[in-house]
């Protein structure tokens, strides 16, 4: 029976191995990450610095880091590089499938907030930020107000959305100033 790891990370993250819920530290949760964006996997250094950046914190912290996490999902961790060996299932992979695809629906079917929002990790908010800039160029390409509204329902946050829908409205029309209101 292969193992299958579920990792959700858009609004509060969660976590599943072998459908058993885990509860992990943010920390854990970004390590985990990182090996999924690098599926060829990546040395001790490297994780190390798409983890913390220039911090001074010693590699023996994110090697007992690695060892929690492999007694926490055994059998899935290869070190040297280090890689996932299981069955991987991920709300971020898979909303940037759809959003590569222009599949707006299903991109906004999946993301519930921002990418690990607590998350400090150099390599993870660098992805964080690429993807939000490519939703909102995408949102900014929509040109009917209904998709907007409901991106705008769910994720009252999205400020670019409603931006979009204060531009697609006449000037005339009387919701405009309540959506102005809002930025």
């Amino acid at each position: 029976q292969k193992n299958i790891l579920y990792i959700k990370t858009f609004g509060p993250p969660k976590v599943q191995f072998n459908q058993q819920l885990l509860t992990l530290t943010l920390r854990q949760i970004e390590i985990l990450c990182i090996l999924i964006l690098h599926p060829d996997g990546i040395n001790l250094n490297e994780l190390h610095y798409a983890l913390y950046g220039d911090r001074n914190i010693s590699e023996k912290t994110l090697k007992a880091e690695m060892s929690q996490l492999r007694t926490l999902i055994p059998d899935c961790i290869l070190s040297r590089p280090y890689k996932l060996t299981c069955e991987i299932q991920t709300d971020f992979t898979r909303a940037e499938q759809s959003l590569n695809a222009g599949f707006l629906a299903s991109t906004f079917s999946l993301y519930k907030g921002s990418f690990l929002a607590k998350s400090e990790s150099p390599f993870l908010t660098t992805w964080r930020n690429c993807f939000d800039a490519r939703l909102s160029h995408l949102i900014y390409q929509i040109q009917d107000i209904e998709p907007l509204l409901k991106i705008i329902s769910h994720l009252p946050e999205r400020i670019d959305a409603i931006q979009r829908v204060t531009e697609l409205l006449p000037n005339e029309c009387q919701h405009r100033e309540y959506f102005l209101k809002l930025l």
